[in-house]
């Protein structure tokens, strides 16, 4: 509960410092199409099961149930496919409900995790859904769902995922990073 507020109170001031260029700050995979989050952490320290157990460890502190947002965590492979959902505030009454899929792989020191198959389905008021919102690829080309939402709402709703997903990035950047052992207490 401690995480959830403080994420979220994290995820609002960076809103507010990222007023306008939401849909700007989206990047589009050339491959793939989709708005794509990327990025590859080096920790040459770790081998493969080292930066295997520190990702399974960093999903288990990320997400309240890790074994309800992963579909696959191969050591052989050293693969893990997520799918969660995350609940992001728009204002102070509105909230959206986000999916996306994380990919994530390990190799000796290195581990890479990709997010995208962004859907924001539902802004939701007391949990009770009031309209969807689509994808980041709808919102770059201006046709969202087919609802003409003006601008600023969709810059809004772009930055708050663009946050959401930059706070991601940077958590599991440290976690790979971070040296620190279990044992050490």
């Amino acid at each position: 509960m401690k995480k959830t507020i403080i994420c979220t109170l994290a995820i609002m001031m960076a809103t507010t410092m990222h007023a306008q260029g939401g849909v700007e700050r989206l990047q589009v995979n050339e491959k793939s199409n989709l708005v794509t989050f990327t990025q590859v952490v080096e920790n040459p320290s770790k081998d493969k099961t080292a930066l295997f157990s520190a990702v399974k460890t960093w999903i288990a502190t990320t997400y309240n149930s890790a074994k309800t947002v992963t579909d696959l965590a191969d050591e052989n492979t050293g693969k893990f496919i997520l799918k969660p959902i995350a609940i992001l505030p728009l204002n102070a009454t509105v909230s959206m409900e986000c999916k996306y899929l994380l990919t994530i792989a390990v190799k000796d020191g290195k581990a890479r995790i990709v997010i995208d198959n962004i859907r924001c389905d539902n802004s939701l008021v007391d949990g009770k859904p009031i309209t969807g919102w689509g994808t980041p690829e709808e919102w770059k080309k201006g046709t969202s769902n087919g609802y003409k939402q003006k601008a600023a709402k969709l810059d809004n709703v772009a930055n708050v995922v663009a946050d959401h997903m930059e706070m991601l990035l940077r958590s599991f950047d440290n976690a790979i990073r971070s040296d620190a052992k279990d044992d050490e207490w």
